[in-house]
């Protein structure tokens, strides 16, 4: 048995392949055969010089690098069924601890995403020493299966059939943050590059709106930080984070940027074209808002753009009725 890296859908693919024999028509032939897919390269991959290389001569040592293929150097044959006892007279022997496999279709979109690309090539130029696509793929997961705080998402590492995170320390999920936020921008463009690749984009008509999200604290950051007192979608009087949001014609979302919370819905549109939808070669699009993004200067960058518009307006302030218009 040996590694192989072949090419699946442009992505480079790690599976563990053996050679067999066969006599056909009285012709002895040589065949290869799967016997474990891996995954990705870009999953596995350390950051070091050549990788796959070391990772090939570690599993004909007898001690491969991706400790689950250990079974495989070791010559134990895969159990095909387990079977599980319990002792009801025993209480403790009675429950278990079910682990959560909904992760599997997300792990294949993160894959497929391209985040594990970017993610491996900061933690490589930065000298990172923690595991930054692990906790990326922890935070997704979380979030999307069973959400929570940072922490609690942290303690539920274990949830999960295999290993989700190399690392071992809370405080790694927090030093990740900062990474991600840096690097918000190219993952962004990097999943905007790969779904036009897969299925393709339909940005005719692109959709943004704006968003909050308030924080337990009783004052403002200092100058420079996000959180502050401003509008609240719930009504609360907590310091708050602006989140504008586009997504496509098929609700798929295309781009985000983050505000202080100070900043009204208004004054979002501009600055989050400009970071990523003016920059990603969509061709033309319609920019459909509510009326808090309504604005002269909004409609005007907009129209310089080439693009057009549809927003809504009230003819009066008394009167309730929404009409929608548009300018190309």
């Amino acid at each position: 048995m040996f590694i192989e890296c072949v090419k699946n859908n442009g992505i480079n693919y790690l599976r563990v392949v053996e050679g067999y024999a066969f006599t056909e028509n009285g012709v002895k032939k040589h065949r290869r055969r799967v016997v474990r897919n891996i995954g990705p390269l870009a999953r596995f991959n350390d950051g070091k010089p050549d990788y796959l290389g070391r990772l090939r001569q570690s599993f004909k040592d007898g001690t491969p690098l991706i400790k689950n293929l250990a079974d495989l150097v070791n010559a134990e044959d895969a159990k095909r069924k387990i079977i599980i006892t319990f002792d009801t007279e025993i209480e403790n022997d009675c429950f278990c601890a079910p682990k959560n496999c909904g992760y599997f279709l997300l792990d294949a979109f993160y894959d497929r995403l391209g985040i594990y690309d970017v993610l491996n090539l900061e933690k490589s130029r930065s000298g990172l020493n923690f595991d930054l696509n692990g906790i990326a793929k922890l935070l997704v997961f979380g979030r999307t299966l069973s959400p929570d705080s940072k922490a609690g998402t942290f303690e539920g590492k274990d949830n999960y059939p295999f290993p989700v995170t190399k690392s071992e320390r809370a405080y790694d999920v927090y030093a990740a943050l900062d990474c991600l936020d840096k690097k918000s921008e190219a993952i962004q463009k990097r999943m905007n590059l790969k779904i036009r690749q897969s299925i393709g984009r339909d940005t005719e008509v692109c959709f943004y709106d704006v968003t909050n999200y308030y924080f337990e604290i009783g004052e403002n950051d200092p100058d420079g930080g996000l959180r502050k007192k401003g509008v609240s979608k719930e009504k609360r009087s907590e310091p708050i984070v602006q989140m504008g949001l586009f997504i496509d014609n098929n609700g798929l979302p295309i781009s985000y940027q983050l505000f202080p919370g100070n900043h009204t819905d208004t004054t979002t549109l501009r600055p989050a074209m400009k970071k990523t939808v003016d920059n990603m070669n969509f061709g033309r699009v319609i920019i459909v808002a509510d009326g808090g993004l309504n604005s002269g200067p909004n409609m005007a960058h907009i129209l310089d753009g080439g693009n057009g518009y549809i927003v809504s307006k009230s003819t009066k302030k008394s009167d309730k009725t929404v009409k929608a218009w548009m300018l190309d």
